[in-house]
This record gives C-alpha cells, sequence and structure tokens, in this order.
C-alpha cells in the first residue's frame, strides 16, 4: 500500500479469508482451466497489484488468483473488496 507516494505496507489475507479463499498458494489449476484476462479484472485491483499479461488469472469466490503460466500453480491470491 502506498500513502503519499512511499510504500507503507502490504496487503495480506487475515487467516479467515485464507480459509474462504479455497485455494492457496501452491494450487495447481491446470492448463484447461478456464483463465480470465487481465483486462476482465476489476481495474483497481490490476493497477493497486500491477498486474499485467505475464500471468493467467482466475477470478472466483471473492479473490483474484494469480496463476504461473509454466506451472499452472497460484502465487498470489489478491481479496476483492
Amino acid at each position: 500500500m502506498y500513502l503519499h507516494g512511499r510504500f507503507v505496507a502490504w496487503k495480506r489475507l487475515t487467516a479467515k479469508q485464507a480459509r474462504r479463499a479455497g485455494h492457496s498458494v501452491g494450487y495447481r489449476f491446470g492448463p484447461t482451466y478456464s483463465y480470465v484476462e487481465v483486462s476482465a479484472l476489476p481495474q483497481p485491483i490490476v493497477t493497486r497489484y500491477h498486474l499485467g499479461t505475464d500471468f493467467r488469472y482466475v477470478n472466483r469466490d471473492g479473490f483474484v488468483y494469480v496463476v504461473n503460466p509454466n506451472t499452472y500453480r497460484v502465487v498470489r491470491v489478491i481479496p476483492v473488496p
């Protein structure tokens, strides 16, 4: 998170959010899963977390799962407000 142009904190999942997410870092979605384009994600999330075309994305259950396109494993879980 940035405040007045300076980085002050990361927004991390609480334990309750992590349990609710259903999939954690390391989970493998697989090559045939229905991924969404970065343009289909909420723009504030794309901007805040600097998401780009280098990864694949799953947007479900109130979370955006960032997936490595080579291993198909979740590398990041982002809560969607």
